[in-house]
């Protein structure tokens, strides 16, 4: 008595193509079988790859953008900062020359 199983077996081996040894007819569609698999493969990783290099573009120029955006930040500070210690330094170099001028 056959069980469900087997005829399930049965049916994926079938499906799984014959073995490429053979000489018939059925394994040279099996090679084309297992030749469209290689392809589909091979596109499958071409796709992955050049997916990869678009998401590496993208996250290097958004981490440009960020660093940049903090830079430019940074450096408007340091600049507000060093013009405002620039601005007391004069005042204090000009209370200096007319104290010495009173002397």
């Amino acid at each position: 008595m056959r069980h469900a199983r087997d005829d399930r077996r049965s049916d994926l081996s079938c499906q799984a193509g014959p073995a490429p040894d053979r000489g018939d007819a059925s394994s040279a569609q099996g090679r084309r079988g297992w030749t469209a698999v290689t392809l589909q493969t091979f596109e499958f990783t071409r796709r992955v790859e050049r997916w990869q290099a678009e998401l590496r573009d993208d996250l290097e120029v958004t981490i440009k953008m960020e660093f940049g955006g903090g830079f430019a930040n940074l450096k408007t500070a340091v600049e507000t900062s060093v013009e405002r210690i620039e601005g007391r330094f004069d005042a204090l170099a000009e209370r200096v020359e007319s104290l010495e001028e009173k002397a």
